[in-house]
């Protein structure tokens, strides 16, 4: 039989959300099926993989140059291309041209004011405003829920297939040493762009429940935020795969006070862990948060607070709530999604 090839263009030894989705993918798509081509960068921060059936250009430096061929080579090897990200964009375009291959993207963001200035800020320069271009040259776009999907078309055009297409998220180290949680002494957040995901909120709610621990993980700037010098607020900066797992897994409730996301990867590796949620409304979360059952979606600081309390009494039963988490997982089960893929690789392929 012979096999589809697909490239992945994305740098997979890398921490990105995309680049780490799309290393999921290098790892479980089916062998049998497809030959995987996709990129690594020269100083990425994770091991090289090394899977039978993925092949890999390493864009050494200068990225800027290299980068570009490693897309020039993986759009020549490939049946159906897969352009996650804004990398390269307009040489994306260019290439779509060239090589009459079929591409597909996913939407992560709902691309809002605070995701332009942040997220997409690069590709909002490169294209100067005009976002659909970034989308309007692919066979396919897809986005990860209903509301991304509504609001994206709305505010910029962006067509997107009826069809959600949820990131395979690697969460099996989490999985394993989940655990469910009884009783509430720690709270975790974790992020880098501290404005955007609004870590305030966060250090707003450690100053009124101290005697609870607040873990922050990520790299910011602490002299912004003035209770960073409360004594339950414990500061982790950036770490390792290996640091982060043990200090969610110590963790008993995670907190996101961000109202401009996609799906949180944070989200779906605390899910897994065995560990509820506390989102906040703006971006559609109420899509894939079951209300009081795998945690809660709320528009204020004093929700989040009343929440705590509740758990803190006993009012809400957050065993109860934990046990829901690691049974929801099996949803986001990387194989199953991987499996959305490879029909929408192999639909595009035969079309």
């Amino acid at each position: 039989m012979q096999k589809t090839r697909i490239f992945l263009g994305a740098f997979t030894n890398q921490t990105n959300a995309q680049n780490l989705s799309c290393r999921a993918l290098a790892k479980y798509l089916d062998k049998e099926k497809f030959e995987v081509y996709t990129l690594e960068i020269g100083h990425g921060n994770l091991k090289s993989q090394s899977v039978k059936g993925v092949h890999v250009f390493r864009c050494n430096f200068p990225v800027k140059l290299t980068g570009i061929l490693g897309f020039f080579w993986g759009f020549y090897k490939a049946d159906v291309v897969y352009l996650p990200r804004g990398l390269f964009i307009n040489w994306q375009r260019f290439l779509c041209c060239v090589f009459k291959v079929k591409t597909f993207k996913t939407v992560r963001n709902v691309i809002d004011e605070d995701s332009l200035v942040s997220a997409m800020s690069q590709i909002n320069r490169k294209l100067k405003g005009r976002i659909s271009k970034g989308f309007d040259f692919v066979d396919r776009v897809y986005s990860m829920t209903p509301y991304m999907s509504e609001y994206n078309y709305k505010k910029w055009g962006i067509k997107s297939d009826k069809d959600c297409l949820l990131p395979p998220t690697d969460f099996e180290e989490f999985r394993k040493v989940a655990r469910t949680r009884h009783q509430l002494r720690k709270v975790i957040f974790i992020g880098n762009d501290w404005k955007r995901k609004r870590l305030s909120i966060f250090l707003d709610l450690a100053n009124k429940l101290q005697d609870i621990e607040f873990h922050v993980v990520g790299k910011g700037d602490q002299a912004d935020f003035p209770n960073f010098l409360l004594k339950n607020v414990y500061a982790h900066g950036l770490l390792t795969e290996m640091e982060l797992l043990e200090v969610i897994t110590s963790a008993d409730l995670h907190i996101l006070p961000s109202n401009s996301e996609g799906l949180p990867r944070v989200w779906l590796e605390t899910l897994a862990n065995g560990i509820p949620s506390i989102l906040f409304k703006g971006y559609g979360a109420e899509d894939f948060v079951k209300e009081g059952v795998t945690g809660f979606v709320v528009s204020s600081t004093d929700e989040a607070y009343q929440l705590i309390e509740g758990i803190l009494d006993q009012s809400i039963d957050l065993s109860v709530l934990s046990k829901n988490c690691q049974a929801e997982a099996e949803i986001y089960d990387p194989i199953r999604l991987t499996k959305k893929y490879e029909q929408v690789i192999e639909d595009l392929y035969a079309s």
